[in-house]
C-alpha cells in the first residue's frame, strides 16, 4: 500500500464515513421492524428520534464520501502519475492499478448515486410526522452498503499497484484503441469527425438546457416526463462524453487524435476536466432527482406538491448546469478560432 498523503487522506475519510454509517445502519435495523407511524407509544417516539438522527449521520456520510471521491480523482489525475513509471496522466495510473482501479471509481460513483437519491427522498418527505417515506429512506440508506464495501475493497486492491516498478504505456493505450484494438473507440471516431462531435455536443447541450427550463417552469409529473427525461439524458451523455474526447479535446490539448479524458484534469490544461465532468455529474444527479421526484409524486398523492417542487428545482438546476457546460466547452473552440481561425481537422 502506498503511503502517499492523498491516499492516507482518502483512507481517513473512508474510515470516518464507515464509523458514522455503521452507527446509522445499526439503528435502522432496529427501526425497520418496529416502525408504526400511527402509534404514539414510547417505542415509536424512539424510532422517530432515531430516524431523525440517521438523517444527520447520512448527510455526513455523503459529504465524507464525496470528498474522498474528489481526492481520489485528484490523486489519479495529478498526484499519483509521478509514482508510476511511464505514467503521464490518469490513464497510466489506472493502467497500473488494473481492473480494481476502474472498479473503485465505478463503485464509489454508484454509492454516491444511491446516497443522492436518498437525499432527494429525505428532502421530499422532510420531517412529516406521518412518515410516508420513512421506510423508503431507511432502505435506501442500507442499499448503499454493498457499494461502499465494494468501493473500499477495490481501493485496497488498487493502491498497492502504485508502488510498481514496471513501466506503463499510458496514452499509447488510447492510440491502440483508435488504431483498431478498441472497436468502440474506433467506431465513434469513424462515425463522425471532430467537428461533427463538437456540434453534436453543442446541440445536445442546448436541447438539455431547453428541456430543463421547460421542466423547471411547469414541473409536470407523469409517465411521459420520465420517458422523455431518461431518453434525453442518455442521448446527451453520449453526445457530451464523446464530444469532449473527440470534439473539444483537440482545442484544449492543441493536438489532434488524443482522446484522453484524464488529460483534461492536468494542471497543464488548467484542470478544466473538473469543470467539464463536474457539470456532467451535476446534470446526472439532478436528472436522477427529477426522476425520483416524479415517481414519488405519482405513487404518493399526499406528497404531490412537494415532489413537484423538487422536480421543478431539478429542472432549473439541469438548465443552468447544461448552459454552463455548453459555454465552458464552447470556450476553447471559440478562443482557438479567434487566435488562429479555421477548425482542427
Amino acid at each position: 500500500m502506498t503511503w502517499h498523503p492523498t491516499a492516507l487522506a482518502i483512507w481517513l475519510l473512508d474510515i470516518t464515513a464507515w464509523l458514522i454509517y455503521m452507527g446509522a445502519a445499526w439503528r435502522l435495523l432496529r427501526i425497520l421492524p418496529n416502525w408504526q407511524p400511527l402509534s404514539l407509544d414510547a417505542q415509536q417516539l424512539w424510532c422517530e428520534r432515531a430516524l431523525e438522527l440517521t438523517r444527520y449521520q447520512g448527510r455526513w456520510v455523503v459529504l465524507l464520501l464525496a470528498a474522498a471521491f474528489v481526492l481520489l480523482v485528484i490523486g489519479i489525475s495529478n498526484l499519483w502519475p509521478s509514482l508510476v513509471p511511464g505514467a503521464m496522466c490518469g490513464t497510466g495510473v489506472l493502467q497500473a492499478m488494473g481492473a480494481p482501479g476502474a472498479r473503485t471509481l465505478l463503485y464509489r460513483a454508484l454509492t454516491l448515486g444511491v446516497l443522492y437519491v436518498w437525499l432527494v427522498v429525505v428532502q421530499i418527505d422532510g420531517c412529516r410526522p406521518e412518515g410516508w417515506l420513512s421506510l423508503l429512506q431507511a432502505r435506501l440508506l442500507l442499499v448503499a452498503s454493498p457499494f461502499m464495501v465494494l468501493g473500499t475493497w477495490s481501493l485496497a486492491q488498487a493502491l498497492p499497484a502504485l508502488t510498481t516498478e514496471v513501466p506503463v504505456s499510458c496514452c499509447a493505450v488510447l492510440y491502440d484503441q483508435v488504431g483498431g484494438q478498441g472497436w468502440v473507440t474506433a467506431w465513434t471516431t469513424d462515425l463522425m469527425s471532430s467537428r461533427a462531435w463538437f456540434w453534436s455536443c453543442m446541440a445536445a447541450s442546448g436541447v438539455m438546457t431547453v428541456w430543463g427550463a421547460l421542466h423547471g417552469w411547469c414541473g409536470r409529473i407523469g409517465k411521459g416526463v420520465i420517458a422523455i427525461s431518461a431518453g434525453l439524458l442518455l442521448l446527451w451523455l453520449v453526445a457530451a462524453l464523446n464530444g469532449l474526447k473527440f470534439g473539444i479535446a483537440p482545442y484544449v490539448y492543441e493536438v489532434l487524435g488524443h482522446p484522453c479524458p484524464w488529460c483534461f484534469f492536468l494542471t497543464a490544461h488548467h484542470a478544466v476536466g473538473f469543470v467539464f465532468y463536474g457539470l456532467v455529474a451535476l446534470v446526472i444527479c439532478e436528472a436522477l432527482a427529477g426522476l425520483v421526484a416524479v415517481s414519488v409524486g405519482r405513487h404518493n398523492p399526499a406528497l404531490y406538491q412537494d415532489a413537484r417542487r423538487r422536480s421543478q428545482r431539478a429542472g432549473r438546476r439541469i438548465m443552468w448546469s447544461s448552459l454552463l457546460f455548453w459555454a465552458s466547452t464552447a470556450a476553447p473552440v471559440v478562443l482557438w478560432r479567434v487566435r488562429f481561425g479555421g477548425w482542427i481537422d
